[in-house]
């Protein structure tokens, strides 16, 4: 590995039978040779919940694209869900990872003009019949109640027909976490989560989230520049640096040495 094998990876490569995601070695580079990750190998394991953390342009989110085959790696090999694949995976593969992950960014990119409701059962655009979660009023209704029950966890059932642009900021990205969690994906992937929302509502949403993905048992990984959140909500946390796993540890073993090691230049 390039980083020393920390407890939380020790963990994760000891139990084989659990690993989710597993990458090998994994390089990627942009344009004329540009190296943005060099040689990362990690170990995700089944409901486990990560903290992807390092300064920008140290490859956070060009990993969790990676990991899921949206973008083709250079040199390696990835592993998710038993998929398998070097460069990328082939179209059906591609489809079939898709199919088992939900996505929450920081624009939680809602359709402004529709309902909280018809926003969480477009959750389902992508799956087989997807094109009726364009709105609710056409979508099946095991779709519309799944998209309730979605909005009911989150705490918002009350604003199931209000328009999203009626919506605050920490309410529409829980409703962007109820789309998510519509599908019942085994993994989700969150990009800077809670980055646009005020620190109330940032540990708000990230405790929210924390919570949903333990109780489904559905793995998280979420990348952060907030370091409370990164120790709080997650078992482990990866930092990232030059392209390249600075450390891999359990949560209650980050310590503040450690992480400004990972932001100094």
């Amino acid at each position: 590995m390039n980083a020393t094998l920390d407890t939380a990876a020790a963990f994760a490569a000891a139990e084989p039978e659990k690993n989710l995601i597993v990458t090998e070695a994994l390089k990627k580079a942009y344009g004329y040779g540009q190296l943005i990750l060099d040689g990362v190998d990690l170990a995700v394991n089944e409901g486990e919940a990560v903290a992807l953390i390092g300064a920008n342009g140290s490859g956070k989110s060009t990993l969790l694209k990676c990991l899921i085959g949206l973008h083709p790696i250079t040199a390696g090999a990835v592993s998710t869900f038993g998929i398998r694949f070097e460069g990328t995976p082939k179209t059906r593969e591609k489809a079939k990872i898709r199919r088992q992950v939900g996505f929450v960014f920081q624009n939680h990119g809602l359709v402004r003009r529709l309902s909280a409701l018809s926003n969480v059962v477009q959750g389902r655009l992508g799956q087989p019949g997807g094109l009726r979660a364009v709105h609710q009023a056409i979508a099946p209704a095991e779709w519309r109640e799944a998209a309730f029950q979605a909005l009911d966890e989150v705490g918002l059932a009350d604003k199931a027909g209000a328009r999203a642009d009626q919506l605050s900021g920490g309410q529409a990205q829980r409703v962007a976490i109820a789309r998510a969690l519509t599908r019942r994906p085994r993994l989700i992937i969150a990009d800077e989560p809670a980055a646009s929302l005020d620190p109330a509502a940032g540990h708000e949403v990230m405790a929210l989230f924390r919570r949903l993905a333990k109780e489904s048992g559905i793995t998280l990984i979420f990348t952060s520049h907030d370091m409370e959140h990164a120790r709080d909500y997650s078992d482990r946390v990866i930092a990232l640096k030059n392209g390249c796993i600075h450390f891999d540890r359990r949560s209650k073993d980050v310590r503040d040495g450690a992480l400004e090691e990972v932001f100094r230049d």
